[in-house]
């Protein structure tokens, strides 16, 4: 692990220890949606990285950061909330 001031500047994807891709993503979005009886059926639209986008995580080496939960845990934990704030705010 770096020093703080090693790691001052830096800009770190906190991310889930492995790697997913966006399409990968949306898919795991859908399926965690569709067991609480909600539909997402939005296409996804590609742009070129822009300046700044971080595609790899160096939070593990940097900061050694490991993640409580893996991204399939995290959804099933996450979207019957974010479900529940909508439907709240909705009314």
């Amino acid at each position: 692990m770096l020093a703080p001031d090693d790691v001052q500047g830096e800009v770190l994807n906190i991310a889930i220890g492995e790697r997913t891709s966006l399409s990968g993503l949306l898919e795991l979005i859908r399926d965690t949606l569709a067991l609480h009886q909600v539909r997402y059926d939005r296409k996804l639209y590609f742009a070129d990285f822009s300046p700044g986008d971080v595609r790899h995580s160096e939070a593990k080496r940097l900061i050694s950061f490991f993640p409580a939960h893996a991204l399939g845990e995290g959804l099933a934990e996450a979207v019957p909330w974010y479900i529940e704030r909508f439907r709240r705010d909705a009314v």
